[in-house]
């Protein structure tokens, strides 16, 4: 019997700095987080590299290096990487996108207090990291059925022991599957997949750090968009507790 099989590539956009009283770049930190997950079910992981050497062909690069949001400022190379990217999907349905969004502004009332108090809680970079990549892999696993899943994650702010916990404990008690995990060293032939994430990032981080939803326009059909914190919990009272309120 064939064997269900995906394998991801992430990349982020934003920074996991709180500084939130000054404006972006001015000495301020992004409002928003993205972390981008791009899929390939079966062989199909192997498109990304056909979507990459399109898009170089295309803008005439003769380099091979790797082209990343933060440094294609061109909004014409932009746009024709995600052309090139929503025609690949609508042509094979085995690649699927996904996209963390974390809003700063809802996060949880024990980060706002360790951040007002001035402490710095280590690991805090890698427990959203490794939250974010646990929630993406929970909707792919709640469409199918995955024997493997293989992922590459940027080493930026992913802890190893960290992610592969969280995303085991994803998988077996909430989930309540049997995938295997798989966490890829990084090497030179993954350059495409990551470059796909980093793009696709950039695009949805755009949409809700600038308002500029132009980029994201173009593949909102195509993608899962899941928000870490989308609203902050509201806290029950000692008053309402102890009225016997159930």
């Amino acid at each position: 019997m064939k064997k269900n099989v995906a394998v991801a590539y992430l990349d982020e956009c934003g920074d996991l700095g709180w500084k939130l009283d000054r404006e972006y770049q001015d000495h301020g930190s992004s409002r928003f987080f993205v972390v981008a997950m791009v899929v390939g079910f079966q062989d199909s992981y192997r498109r990304f590299s056909k979507i990459i050497k399109s898009w170089h062909k295309h803008q005439k690069w003769t380099t091979k290096s790797e082209k990343k949001w933060a440094t294609v400022d061109s909004h014409k190379a932009r746009m024709n990487f995600l052309k090139f990217l929503k025609d690949e999907l609508n042509q094979n349905r085995e690649l699927k996108l996904y996209a963390i969004v974390f809003n700063k502004l809802n996060k949880p009332e024990n980060l706002i207090t360790h951040e007002e108090s001035g402490e710095t809680r280590r690991g805090i970079s890698h427990l959203i990291y490794g939250s974010a990549v646990a929630q993406m892999l929970s909707a792919i696993l709640r469409d199918i059925d995955l024997d493997n899943f293989s992922y590459c994650p940027d080493d930026l702010n992913e802890n190893v022991r960290t992610l592969e916990h969280i995303l085991e404990y994803q998988t077996i008690f909430l989930n309540r599957q049997k995938t295997r995990l798989k966490r890829m060293e990084y090497v030179k032939a993954m350059d495409s997949g990551l470059n796909c994430a980093d793009m696709v990032a950039g695009a949805v981080w755009e949409n809700f750090e600038r308002g500029n939803p132009i980029y994201f326009d173009e593949i909102k059909n195509s993608i899962e968009i899941i928000h870490l914190c989308p609203t902050v919990p509201t806290l029950i009272d000692d008053e309402s507790s102890e009225s016997g309120v159930a």
